[in-house]
């Protein structure tokens, strides 16, 4: 009797929350990212000024490669942000610099905290990628970036430190019905705003820039994608 191949649905289903080792497939250079980094929960949080320091240390290191964060937020498990690069190459050497440095971070930091080492590794699997190519599909992502500490914490909807938030302003067209009145309040401290100047760049790409807060912007012909602009 012959087999007629594997059937579909069968074996052991997937569950597991880590990224698959597969490799990558080749993302365009002009196509912004939503990248996910998710540590063990056995790990103390994220929301810790050490942390948050290396965080910024790290992001900086990572630009010499070519990344470039324009969102992020922190959460007590992971970090997201939506990221522009230039090619594949330096996105997967900037994300091995990047995880370097906090693994290396919360290690430390367990320690202290635990007395003992932290035993196996510090991340998730892989960081989750994904490749965003519609203005609406940038808005939601961008969207659910920053107000992920609000549903952590079970809270109305507000601007959190742990984020780029403080040099963030176009709250009204990105969170649209979610909006209210505490996303405008300026109530950040000049040092956390001074650091999200550091941490993230100005967006380069038609995507990231002002595509998303209109359905109905066109992308200009003379729209220009050079010069990387930090803040």
């Amino acid at each position: 009797m012959s087999w007629g191949g594997k059937r579909e649905g069968a074996g052991r289903p997937k569950t597991s929350p880590m990224v698959s080792h597969l490799k990558r497939p080749r993302v365009g250079s002009r196509r912004p990212l939503k990248v996910t980094l998710k540590i063990r929960k056995t790990l103390p949080s994220l929301r810790n000024e050490n942390i948050f320091e290396v965080f910024e240390k790290a992001c900086l290191r990572a630009r010499r490669f070519g990344l470039r964060v324009i969102h992020f937020a922190i959460t007590d498990f992971r970090i997201v942000m939506i990221c522009e690069f230039k090619n594949q190459d330096q996105l997967e050497k900037s994300f091995k610099s990047l995880n370097t440095s906090l693994a290396i971070a919360l290690k430390k930091e367990f320690l202290i905290q635990n007395g003992s080492k932290h035993e196996g590794p510090v991340f998730l699997g892989r960081f989750e990628m994904d490749v965003l190519t519609e203005p609406e599909q940038c808005r939601i992502a961008i969207r659910d970036l920053y107000l992920a500490a609000s549903w952590q914490a079970k809270e109305s909807p507000h601007p959190d430190s742990f984020s780029s938030a403080p040099v963030f302003k176009d709250w009204r067209a990105l969170l649209k019905e979610e909006y209210n009145k505490s996303f405008e309040a300026n109530d950040f401290t000049e040092s956390a705003v001074e650091r999200a100047k550091r941490i993230t760049a100005l967006p380069q790409y038609w995507l990231t820039n002002a595509s998303w807060s209109s359905v109905d912007v066109e992308k200009p012909s003379d729209f220009s994608e050079q010069n990387l602009l930090v803040r």
